[in-house]
């Protein structure tokens, strides 16, 4: 297993896992059309200092990625994020999933993150599976809240606590840029997870 920080030079392989989850005839993402490479690119490098941004690699192959991102703008969501995954058609089933994201909780919770959420368009047992076997409960479901493939859709909101919640302030979120290992190209094991640190110049 290894799994490695996105940087700009993943956007076309990113890319090519999400197209098929934005194509007309399917429902997942509510997005209408692909990013292109650019726009991928761009979307890695809003979210890269703050946000984990992980690849699952087979060889030297990107099948799988998963990241965080922000819940709400407003200072008090600041512990709260949204996750989100997403794998090659042909490598469902084997795993990467439960890796991916394992190593995304992780990171979340040693960066400080107390609460994870996950929206999945419906029906989608698969992702439904996924995310309640990583521990995740039902919020609510929005229903009939998007428009796409002929129908309405609902959206079911799931949320996983990494930590207990007291009544006091909570220590600062550390952002992800300031968690990685300085030493451009270096490997180090943190939580059981084998990460790369790729230079986002290279």
């Amino acid at each position: 297993m290894t799994i490695e920080v996105a940087n700009k030079s993943c956007a076309k392989a990113i890319a090519d896992i999400y197209a098929p989850y934005c194509a007309p005839d399917c429902y997942i993402s509510f997005e209408s059309s692909a990013p292109d490479v650019v726009e991928m690119e761009a979307r890695i490098e809003a979210l890269n200092s703050k946000f984990p941004f992980l690849l699952y690699k087979d060889g030297d192959k990107i099948v799988g990625y998963a990241y965080a991102s922000p819940h709400n703008a407003r200072a008090a969501y600041d512990w709260s994020s949204n996750v989100s995954i997403y794998l090659d058609q042909s490598f469902k089933g084997r795993g990467i999933g439960r890796a991916l994201y394992s190593c995304l909780f992780d990171t979340m919770a040693n960066l400080g993150y107390y609460n994870l959420y996950a929206g999945i368009t419906l029906p989608n047992p698969s992702s439904e599976g996924i995310h309640k076997a990583m521990g995740f409960k039902q919020v609510a479901v929005y229903e009939k809240v998007g428009f796409k493939n002929g129908a309405w859709r609902d959206v079911l909101w799931l949320v996983l606590a990494l930590r207990n919640h007291k009544d006091e302030q909570p220590e600062p979120v550390l952002p992800f840029a300031d968690y990685l290992i300085s030493d451009q190209k270096a490997f180090a094991t943190m939580d059981g997870c084998l990460w790369r640190y790729i230079d986002k110049q290279t």
